[in-house]
C-alpha cells in the first residue's frame, strides 16, 4: 500500500514539473508513465523532486495599472508686496494757460504823501495844507517847550469854530476823530499814516487850552 502512494505522489509531482507538455499526455499514458517512473525512482529521488512553491511575480498587468505616482509637489506661490493704491495713481498736472489770454497788469499803487508837522508853543505848521486822495503820513516834531499833540479830525466845521468839551474843561470836542499822536515832549517826534478820502479836515492841538487859548489849530483838505 505504501509503495502505491508514493508512486501515485512522485506521479503528481513529475507532472507539475513538465508543465503543460504533460497535461496533453492521455490519462492513460500518464498513469503508465507515473507507473514506469514509481518502479525506477527510490524514495530518496522523489524527495529530491519536490521543490518548495515560489512566490510568483508581480503581474506585468497589474504594475502597469497602478503606475507609480510620479507627479512633483507644486510649491504654492509666494504672496506678492502689498501695492500702495495711492503710489499708482499719476500725480496731476495742471493744463498750460492758454496762448491767448488776455494779460492783466496790476494798476500802479500811488506812492503814499508825506506832510511834515512842526507843533511851536501857539501855532501848527504844515509843508503843504493839501494832499492828494490816499494815503498820508504826518511827520510830526515838538518844537515847543511844553508836552503838545497833534489830532487828525475830519470835519465840515471851521478850524476855529469847534465846541468846547464840557467833560473836559479847557478842551474841545473832537467831530470825526481819525486819530492822533500824543504827549510829545520838547524836541520829540512821532508819526501818523491815515488813508484820507476827498474833504475838509482840522489838525488841532487839544491839551488843556491849547486850542481856545493858544490857537493851535489849522485847516486841511485831501483832494
Amino acid at each position: 500500500m505504501n509503495g502505491r502512494v508514493l508512486t501515485l505522489s512522485a506521479a503528481l509531482l513529475l507532472a507539475t514539473a513538465c508543465g503543460a507538455s504533460n497535461a496533453a499526455i492521455p490519462a492513460g499514458t500518464a498513469a503508465t508513465h507515473a507507473t514506469t517512473a514509481g518502479a525506477t525512482m527510490s524514495p530518496a529521488d522523489m524527495a529530491a523532486m519536490v521543490r518548495p512553491t515560489a512566490t510568483p511575480a508581480a503581474s506585468p498587468a497589474a504594475s502597469a495599472a497602478t503606475p507609480p505616482d510620479t507627479t512633483a509637489t507644486t510649491p504654492a506661490p509666494a504672496a506678492l508686496p502689498a501695492v500702495n493704491a495711492a503710489a499708482m495713481v499719476p500725480p496731476a498736472t495742471s493744463a498750460p494757460a492758454p496762448t491767448n489770454a488776455p494779460v492783466v497788469t496790476p494798476a500802479p499803487v500811488a506812492p503814499g504823501t508825506t506832510v511834515t508837522v512842526t507843533l511851536t508853543d501857539t501855532t501848527i505848521r504844515l509843508s503843504a495844507a493839501s494832499a492828494p486822495t490816499g494815503t498820508v503820513t504826518f511827520a510830526v516834531t515838538n518844537s515847543g517847550t511844553t508836552i503838545h499833540e497833534l489830532v487828525v479830525l475830519q470835519t465840515a466845521i471851521a478850524q476855529n469854530a469847534l465846541p468846547a468839551d464840557p467833560a473836559h474843561p479847557g478842551t474841545v470836542l473832537q467831530p470825526g476823530f481819525l486819530g492822533k499822536v500824543a504827549n510829545l515832549a520838547a524836541g520829540a517826534s512821532g508819526s501818523l499814516t491815515l488813508t484820507l478820502v476827498p474833504g475838509s479836515y482840522v489838525l488841532i492841538c487839544n491839551e488843556p487850552v491849547h486850542y481856545s487859548a493858544l490857537g493851535m489849530h489849522t485847516a486841511f483838505s485831501v483832494r
